[in-house]
């Protein structure tokens, strides 16, 4: 597609715009392609860049290193950081020309190894341009040898939300931290991961929390080492009680508390009242964790049922699991009036499908809630208020390490530790829907387990079978705790053989399902991140999502690894460029964009034309409608502060830029002087950029 001509924000064409140098704080990206060769950009010549020179480690920050820039055409800088050989992250930023530029590397140095790294010269910055197998591409830099030290630092706790500024996340703070990153989940999906610098132990989702209602939003932090030498980066925090999650549970579990005490006269409205608010997901957790609103839920079943004329019965017909130890409330809640509602255990007709390197004595059954009235039977797979169920435990089980798994119709499960009661003759449990489970017990050879793990990811990342050495590589790393499930999923879908089968967005998405969800795409999940991967989303970004998720949480549980954190990287979405967008029109011009501007420069950010920050300086502040408007230096300053530090300027700070004004600076060094700065790359940060 043909680029249009840039224009400024009241409508004339720019020419000679000059491009911002900013420190952009990118995360990680995913190769999403075929190598792409060095081209220019369209404007500009075909150039042939310099690579850049002088890698080198900081002396004193242990994991900073540095490199100096020595072409002076506008471009790309790519910095690759390589552990023992093999490439686990990537940042990119723009150029402006010469310079020399610092990279944080020791962010990403969470365990023993040799560490060295490269930089890029590129003239797009495309997945592509991460490829540092051509190019121009600096020398690599000395090996830094790097010995995790034992002591770490205090894993960030106390995370809560802010009881003043809504959709706050904060967290005490870390002695010996050098920075945060707090990552946002919604419904255990991965959101967003924040950064912020020591002196700032909170973080601001607000723009990414617009539908709290039916959702549930956590946050857990991670602290950045000031010196990985002596103290290794946090491990990854505990995740918050949900948004709202305590006053939530708390309001559910008082809700039922009150319905419990209504009479015969009022339990029919109670109870409506109770299945249309339509969160029977969020009714379950409350339940299952307090047996007083168990036995709430169970008198206002009994007041329901003879006031509805309902019956509730059990019946097993599998040996091991009698039926004189059944028993089910809230089943009575989901019936008809006039109904007989009956819980059944039978023999399930096939077995299903389960990890035998996960679990053994495995016993299947079906379990199934039948609504019968009259000659009329309706089964009640998906209920309105959960129900608790309790059943014996057959013989043999050992109640120490034992679970219920409950089979989906897609072939996966869920893992449930229930409730061991009655000196460990029967197992509790409360659940939303019917279908196959199963007793089973862990299956506790761990190095059996790890090797599966290894072995499928192998057969379904790969469509391969494994090779001998990276098997006991891979399988030595997750042993040893080098590595993580995280960190193995990143090196296989970041892996060059897994890049090389150059997979469609709908191939892309289908490996990732059965890699990390172990089942098929639902149509729903599939269809949203198709969307985001074909409006721009990196394929990192949905990579992580995955990672991140609770599924892929559980997987990692049932092989007895822990799943660990991958960074998300920049989502580069138009939701998150525009609301960037909107930003800068009140900030710097002081009013609402109109639609046409906001989606222009929106498109132009999202396609790769424009950096956010090219847009924050060339496209306001030195856009005709800004200049017109003949602002003091005190108030420029001012506004600087406000678009691009989201704060009111501080005395010494705003003195000192004025004092550099006063002296000959112009108003084009000052701006540079905050494009350049971490705190203005902080905040481009919080919108994915």
């Amino acid at each position: 597609m043909k680029k249009s001509m840039l224009k400024d924000v009241g409508g004339e064409p720019m020419n000679g715009v000059r491009r911002l140098l900013a420190a952009l704080m990118v995360g990680l990206m995913m190769v999403s392609g075929a190598k792409l060769p060095v081209m220019a950009t369209e404007g500009q010549e075909a150039h042939e860049y310099i690579p850049p020179e002088n890698p080198r480690w900081d002396e004193t920050k242990p994991g900073v290193g540095y490199i100096d820039i020595v072409d002076s055409t506008k471009g790309y800088v790519v910095a690759a950081l390589y552990k023992d050989g093999k490439q686990i992250s990537t940042s990119r930023g723009s150029s402006d020309g010469t310079s020399t530029r610092s990279y944080t590397f020791n962010t990403n140095m969470n365990y023993s190894g040799i560490y060295t790294f490269k930089v890029k010269m590129s003239a797009d910055n495309s997945d592509g341009s991460r490829d540092m197998s051509y190019g121009a591409v600096s020398v690599e830099s000395a090996p830094f040898v790097y010995n995790r030290p034992s002591e770490e630092l205090a894993t960030p706790g106390n995370l809560r939300w802010s009881s003043e500024q809504q959709n706050v996340g904060e967290w005490d703070p870390v002695e010996h931290a050098q920075s945060y990153m707090a990552i946002l989940s919604r419904d255990d999906q991965f959101v967003i991961g924040l950064y912020s610098p020591a002196s700032i132990t909170k973080a601001n989702f607000s723009q990414y929390m617009a539908d709290t209602e039916g959702h549930t939003y956590t946050f857990r932090v991670i602290a950045y080492s000031e010196d990985i030498n002596k103290w290794a980066n946090s491990n990854n925090s505990l995740a918050s009680e949900p948004y709202g999650g305590t006053s939530q549970a708390q309001a559910i579990q008082d809700n039922i508390a009150s319905a419990a005490n209504a009479d015969e006269n009022t339990v029919n409205d109670v109870v409506n009242q109770l299945k249309s608010q339509d969160n029977a997901s969020a009714m379950c957790n409350a339940i299952q964790d307090s047996e007083a609103t168990q036995q709430n839920l169970s008198k206002l079943e009994n007041t329901y049922n003879q006031k509805n004329g309902i019956t509730v019965s059990t019946n097993s017909e599998v040996e091991s699991i009698p039926t004189e130890g059944i028993s089910v409330i809230g089943a009575g809640l989901n019936a008809e009036a006039g109904s007989t509602v009956n819980l059944n255990v039978s023999p399930t007709p096939t077995d299903p499908k389960y990890d035998t390197d996960i679990y053994k004595n495995v016993i299947a059954f079906d379990m199934k809630l039948v609504d019968v009235k009259g000659d009329t039977k309706t089964e009640l797979t998906n209920l309105e208020i959960p129900a608790v169920i309790t059943l014996p435990i057959p013989a043999g089980m050992n109640t120490t390490d034992m679970f219920i798994l409950h089979f989906k119709s897609d072939g996966s499960y869920e893992k449930i530790t229930p409730a061991i009661i009655e000196n460990g003759t029967k197992a509790k449990f409360t659940i939303t829907s019917f279908s196959t489970f199963a007793f089973a017990n862990a299956n506790n050879s761990s190095t059996d387990q790890v090797t599966a793990f290894v072995s499928r990811m192998y057969t379904v990342a790969l469509s391969r079978s494994y090779d001998e050495s990276g098997l006991k590589d891979w399988t030595s790393q997750l042993k040893n705790g080098t590595n993580d499930g995280a960190g193995i999923a990143q090196g296989f879908i970041e892996s060059t053989e897994f890049v090389n089968r150059n997979l469609s967005n709908e191939q892309y998405l289908d490996v990732l399902y059965h890699t990390f969800f172990d089942r098929d795409p639902d149509e729903g999940g599939y269809q949203s991140w198709l969307a985001q991967l074909n409006n721009g989303t990196s394929r990192r970004f949905v990579l992580a999502g995955f990672v991140n998720s609770e599924e892929f949480t559980n997987l990692c549980n049932n092989y007895g690894i822990t799943r660990g954190t991958l960074d998300a990287g920049s989502q580069q979405t138009n939701a998150q460029v525009r609301a960037f967008v909107e930003r800068m029109y009140v900030k710097a011009l002081g009013r609402q964009g109109e639609e046409d501007g906001i989606n222009s420069w929106t498109q132009r950010i999202v396609s790769g034309e424009w950096q956010a920050a090219e847009v924050a300086k060339a496209g306001f502040f030195n856009s005709q409608e800004y200049v017109l408007k003949n602002r003091t230096n005190d108030e420029f300053v001012e506004d600087l502060y406000q678009a691009l530090f989201d704060r009111p300027s501080d005395e010494a700070g705003k003195a000192d830029w004025l004092s550099k004004l006063a002296n000959g600076a112009s108003r084009e060094d000052v701006m540079n002087g905050f494009g350049g700065s971490q705190e203005f790359a902080n905040m481009l940060a919080g919108f994915g950029l």
